[in-house]
């Protein structure tokens, strides 16, 4: 783990744990270089994704032409030293619909939810004409 990325992501996001309704939406660079913390996202899939494979997956629908951007929330951080901060939710922007972006994941990276995201917990992003912001959860 490189704990300078993972300290530069803490100051970015700010007390995640407070009871708050902005958490900020970061980007994938943010959230995955120098993270290999296994528990910090995706860690209940059967497949135990790693973060690099994580990351290597949300890169690819980041880069589809109907995704305008793909950012991640970061929603606890325990405060262990050996801890990167933990993510659920992963906001795609995109002109596709939800049944079609779960589709994206396949079965062995399945969201548990997706759904068009209200950013009633994350700050707003930009959203281009035509598209929307679809949340995909993983409990």
């Amino acid at each position: 783990m490189d704990v300078e990325k993972r300290d530069a992501l803490l100051a970015l996001v700010g007390d995640v744990n407070k009871k708050r309704k902005d958490l900020l939406l970061v980007t994938l660079e943010s959230f995955f270089e120098g993270n290999d913390d296994q528990g910090s996202i995706w860690c209940n899939l059967e497949s135990e994704p790693t973060p690099a494979d994580t990351f290597k997956v949300l890169k690819s629908i980041r880069d589809r032409n109907d995704v305008a951007d793909v950012r991640v929330m970061v929603t606890q951080y325990d405060g262990e030293e050996d801890e990167w901060p933990f993510a659920d939710t992963v906001i795609i922007v995109t002109s596709q619909s939800v049944s079609i972006v779960e589709k994206w994941f396949g079965d062995d990276f399945a969201p548990d939810e997706v759904a068009i995201e209200d950013f009633s917990r994350a700050q707003r992003i930009p959203i281009p004409a035509g598209m929307n912001a679809i949340a995909a959860w993983w409990d």
